[in-house]
């Protein structure tokens, strides 16, 4: 779920036994349903973030490889429901965030098990995108930067010197 900027509107996803993806829009002041829409995408989505500006919606694959970031006055005018709804490839998305209302990074990651993998686990990644506005087409949406952050192993190194002082303590 996810609440707009200026508390209008509520966004909440649910899905059913069948795996089927809604979404849900309100308004606040008057418990109105907006909108009940079925998403094409079968992945459920773990998160929803507004844009500063409240006009999109930011919403991250919980088991895929997509981020989708949506129009939402080109949703709300009912033209094209699905069309408004512009996806990009990205693996294993965690946590996303709006920096402007034209810019946002999401932080990726693999999945790591420490008994099934090499002795370090991979690192993350930080993608930044950039929105042209209006907000129309995928190729509105573009991938500005990416950074690798390496693994947090490095930060957990034991200093075997100082573990050798101790014990000699």
């Amino acid at each position: 779920t996810a609440v707009s900027p200026d508390g209008t509107r509520l966004v909440v996803l649910t899905v059913n036994a069948s795996g089927a993806v809604k979404f849900w829009l309100y308004t606040t002041a008057n418990h109105q349903r907006l909108v009940e829409f079925q998403m094409t995408r079968p992945d459920r989505v773990s998160s929803v973030t507004f844009s500063p500006d409240g006009d999109t919606l930011l919403l991250l694959s919980a088991d895929g490889d997509w981020v989708a970031f949506l129009n939402l006055p080109e949703f709300l005018s009912g033209e094209s429901r699905a069309g408004s709804f512009h996806f990009q490839e990205v693996d294993r998305p965690l946590a996303a965030g709006f920096f402007s209302d034209d810019s946002a990074v999401v932080l990726s990651s693999t999945d790591y098990r420490h008994d099934t993998c090499g002795p370090s686990p991979p690192g993350s990644t930080l993608t930044w995108f950039l929105i042209s506005r209006p907000l129309r087409a995928d190729t509105d949406v573009e991938v500005a930067a990416t950074n690798t952050l390496s693994s947090y192993v490095a930060d957990l190194a034991v200093d075997r010197r100082s573990e050798e002082h101790t014990s000699e303590l």
